[in-house]
């Protein structure tokens, strides 16, 4: 019992920390976006705040972007990698689990997942090109796997995205649920983003509740 009280203080000082790192990479999320003038300038056009081009070139000076966001990440996707398989070292010593662990284990994850929700997607232009693919079909009325979104220059959204000369490679499954975030989102650029965030923090749970659920049938003694 001692042994697992120890074990369990570990875990939560684990957790706090893979926390902490999350905040950080959040953080360091919006210094790699201002690093990427472009879609900064496409970004201040789209939702008509200009301000937002002349803070984020201030800022993106004084924070020195093009030097110190790269190592930060490194340093930081590092630290969580470490902290992440301590966590799981810590939580296998404990002899048996309780509902009180499953509990904590859960509060943290929700908390995880609530600070990366707010993160932007700095690393990765595939979200804008849903949204580019979204408007070909429902704003433009046209085939998204036969048109690509470059046929619409005047739609300021297909130029947040990387791959606006190609038409989807994505099948119609991935349309199905992309299509249910454009019509909340619609011409909001920041209601598609917290829309395809939320559809990814649906589906994270999902897959949890499926893989403890299998889990817990494979190995009753375990859980």
């Amino acid at each position: 019992m001692a042994t697992n009280v120890k074990t369990t203080a570990l875990v939560k000082r684990s957790a706090v920390i893979l926390w902490l790192l999350c905040l950080a990479y959040t953080i360091e999320s919006y210094l790699i976006f201002l690093r990427d003038d472009f879609l900064l300038e496409r970004i201040a056009v789209l939702t008509k705040n200009l301000w937002i081009l002349e803070a984020g070139r201030r800022w993106a000076v004084i924070l020195h972007v093009n030097s110190l966001p790269t190592p930060l990440l490194f340093l930081t996707l590092s630290a969580m990698f470490l902290v992440y398989f301590r966590l799981l070292k810590n939580l296998s010593k404990i002899k048996k689990k309780s509902t009180q662990t499953t509990n904590l284990i859960a509060k943290y994850c929700v908390v995880f997942m609530i600070t990366l929700f707010f993160s932007f997607p700095a690393l990765s232009t595939d979200v804008f090109d849903y949204i580019s693919s979204n408007r070909v079909l429902f704003v433009h009325q046209a085939n998204p796997w036969l048109v690509a979104p470059q046929q619409f220059p005047s739609d300021e959204f297909i130029y947040l995205g990387s791959w606006k000369y190609r038409a989807s490679v994505y099948g119609p499954v991935q349309f199905l649920f992309s299509s249910l975030v454009h019509l909340m989102g619609r011409d909001s650029l920041i209601a598609n983003l917290i829309g395809f965030k939320l559809t990814g923090l649906v589906f994270t749970i999902i897959v949890v509740w499926i893989a403890k659920k299998w889990l817990n049938e494979q190995f009753p003694d375990r859980q």
